[in-house]
């Protein structure tokens, strides 16, 4: 279908339904970028959290954009009160509300001069059917007994997307002069949350610091052994290359008579080997523990001796496990 917008010429006379139809083409003219270019869903803030009382939540300022293309907007945040009928658990939700207002003076043509867009926040008892339309911002337990806040559930929130997959040459994140906090990529808010990126080939330029876990088994292609050398081990940090698998780790229990010295645990190895170590007594005592080397026949061998400082026989917990150049 063609779209067809006014054209203005001088000594034109212009009628309601004109100035109706310039207002018809610049709305649908937005709608149609939001649902084609980002969809439905909460474009920005609009977060939900308790206040310092738990008998009100606090919605914060943003915007949603609902199915027909519609912008829904929150200037300022606002203090909400929660239902004081005795339910377990509504849902937050915020649509588009349009009320005529402005009424023409009596002297003119009756009708109403402007349109008021406003957003509408409700709770409800059940997650809308509609979720398009009436936005989904969270899903609220109470105690009905105490009329207070319980908790606040955020994870089926639909944040705005794409309708189709982005093209761009580069992502760039503007980093702010005086802003504390680096841009970052992460998951929307919810429970057992990943963020997964596949590649053919991902290239890294500087340091890769890892603060988790990784997880052997889930590497499906290959890490190179000499990746990372010596010499960039650092800042107590060592290279993935050279990590050793944490699957080894050793347990020993026993016991050490008073003031005693003795070998509890043995390691071999070709060359540097680093141990990670927790030795701790089990009953009142004081242990003293340190691994001490040995060289003989091309062979290390690392022997873990504990000493007991104390004057009565002590129980003890050793557990260890090695990280070893390969």
């Amino acid at each position: 279908m063609s779209i067809k917008r006014l054209n203005y010429f001088t000594g034109q006379f212009l009628k309601e339904n004109d100035f109706k139809d310039e207002q018809s083409y610049h709305i649908k003219a937005l709608s149609n970028h939001n649902n084609y270019l980002h969809s439905w869903g909460i474009a920005s803030g609009l977060d939900v959290s308790p206040d310092r009382t738990n008998k009100h939540v606090i919605l914060d300022e943003g915007m949603a954009i609902d199915r027909s293309g519609r912008q829904i907007i929150l200037e300022k945040s606002m203090k909400i009160d929660i239902p004081k009928e005795g339910k377990s658990t509504v849902f937050l939700t915020i649509s588009l509300k349009t009320t005529e207002t402005d009424p023409a003076p009596e002297t003119e043509f009756s009708g109403n001069t402007r349109i008021l867009e406003e957003p509408l926040i409700e709770f409800d008892e059940k997650m809308p059917d509609n979720k398009s339309m009436n936005i989904f911002l969270a899903e609220i337990k109470l105690d009905p007994e105490n009329k207070t806040l319980i908790s606040i559930d955020k994870t089926n929130r639909k944040i705005i997307g794409l309708s189709d997959d982005i093209k761009v040459k580069s992502i760039t994140f503007d980093q702010k002069k005086g802003h504390d906090e680096w841009s970052v990529i992460r998951g929307m808010d919810g429970k057992n949350v990943d963020l997964e990126i596949k590649s053919r080939n991902t290239s890294l330029t500087g340091d890769v610091h890892v603060a988790g876990t990784l997880i052997a088994g889930k590497i499906s292609g290959t890490l190179e052994t000499n990746m990372v050398g010596i010499s960039q081990i650092k800042d107590e940090s060592i290279s993935i290359s050279k990590i050793k698998s944490h699957k080894n780790i050793v347990t020993v229990e026993g016991t050490i008579n008073a003031m005693d010295e003795k070998m509890v645990a043995m390691e071999e190895s070709n060359t540097h080997l680093f141990l990670i170590t927790s030795v701790i007594p089990t009953t009142p005592g004081h242990i003293e523990w340190r691994w001490q080397t040995e060289y003989q026949k091309n062979q290390l061998s690392y022997k873990l001796m504990l000493k007991n400082l104390s004057n009565k026989t002590v129980k003890y917990d050793v557990r260890y496990f090695d990280i070893s150049e390969k």
